[in-house]
């Protein structure tokens, strides 16, 4: 079971900025250690050795991997808030649409695992909605409630609406991502993400 950290060793902090490099976007140094944090707490209760050897789902596109999906879900939200800004002048908070994207799917590191040459539900993933663990995980690095929402309520899987323009922007531009993904790899898509 995840455990808080106060310290992420020097050669995982620098493989999970390097993996994620929207966390040098993130502008609350408190938030941005969060996000190291968290990626820290994941991957250490992972069977993963490296956070590109992780899958996105158990039927992913072909050269499709968690950390690929995370990148370009959160670079097309980013991108669309700092759109809607200037065209609206919506009051967003980028860091937490960076935070809440780059986290969305940390859980996918404990929710599969590597069983030889395949990868299946861990136990942890028969047993708890995607989701769920990342927003736990949030909590333990310290990250405030609103980019613990923002993973919560971004799958399809929850029920839950994205209640802040934040979080709709996650959720949708995940599931653009998705669908864009299946769409141009002939891969059916499956059930949700």
């Amino acid at each position: 079971m995840a455990e808080a950290v106060t310290k992420v060793p020097a050669e995982n902090r620098k493989a999970i900025r390097k993996a994620f490099p929207l966390i040098s976007r993130i502008k609350d140094k408190q938030i941005r250690d969060g996000v190291v944090k968290a990626w820290y707490i994941a991957w250490r209760e992972s069977s993963f050795d490296k956070l590109e050897d992780c899958p996105f789902a158990l039927q992913a596109v072909p050269g499709d991997n968690l950390v690929k999906h995370i990148n370009a879900s959160t670079a097309g939200a980013y991108a669309m808030g700092k759109q809607l800004q200037r065209e609206y002048d919506m009051k967003l908070d980028l860091d937490h649409i960076i935070a809440g994207g780059l986290l969305q799917n940390l859980d996918k590191l404990v929710m599969l695992e590597k069983k030889g040459e395949k990868i299946v539900l861990s136990p942890l993933g028969t047993r708890i909605v995607h989701g769920a663990y990342g927003g736990h995980i949030a909590l333990l690095a310290g990250l405030p409630q609103d980019i613990v929402f923002i993973i919560m309520a971004h799958s399809p899987s929850v029920k839950a609406e994205p209640g802040t323009p934040e979080a709709s922007l996650i959720c949708h531009t995940e599931n653009a991502t998705v669908r864009a993904l299946h769409a141009a790899s002939g891969v059916p898509l499956s059930g949700g993400h």
